[in-house]
């Protein structure tokens, strides 16, 4: 009995050495990398690791690829964090959602790409015709581009109308959305 034990204790050890052994080279990221930056062969380093170790959906070329989704440094790069093909605020873009500018003024929320904020335009009349209230035209909107003068949010599509007639009116603004726990 105590040999037919033995012998399977030895055999998951030579079975787990085995899947150890096997080796694959992956992307690694060497330093972190925000959201919206273009990946370049500085920014990565191809590794061995164990196979075991390597995560579903590894970016088999990430470079020239945009980051989407914060990368710290010593990550595999895998697809699911990175951007669509192209470039700039497009390539940020999640499917089913548009992008739009929004006026900046001196007063402003200091924002990155990749935060998310709530766009709000004034109701036509607050209650009771006395002044107006703000209502919320786009919820978690992504920031794509920060400028001096624009922010370029992602809406979602059936969003995108009434943030547009915001901008067309002249009067919005954006409250930051704290990153979820």
């Amino acid at each position: 009995m105590a040999g037919a034990v033995t012998a399977h204790v030895v055999g998951d050890a030579e079975a787990t050495r085995q899947a150890y052994a096997t080796r694959r080279s992956v992307p690694v990221v060497v330093r972190d990398l925000a959201p919206g930056a273009t990946i370049t062969s500085s920014d990565v380093e191809f590794r061995d690791r164990p196979a075991l170790a390597v995560p579903d959906g590894v970016a088999a070329e990430p470079m020239g690829r945009v980051v989407r989704d914060r990368l710290l440094a010593g990550e595999v790069v895998v697809e699911a964090r990175l951007a669509g093909s192209g470039s700039g605020p497009g390539a940020l873009l999640s499917p089913g959602r548009r992008a739009l500018a929004l006026p900046r003024d001196e007063v402003r929320v200091q924002l990155t790409i990749g935060d998310r904020v709530d766009v709000l335009a004034p109701d036509a009349l607050g209650p009771a015709g006395g002044s107006a209230t703000a209502r919320r035209v786009a919820r978690a909107a992504e920031v794509l581009a920060v400028d001096d003068t624009t922010l370029t949010v992602g809406v979602q599509s059936v969003e995108a109308p009434a943030v547009a007639r915001a901008v067309l009116d002249g009067a919005v603004a954006v409250a930051l959305v704290a990153p979820s726990p």
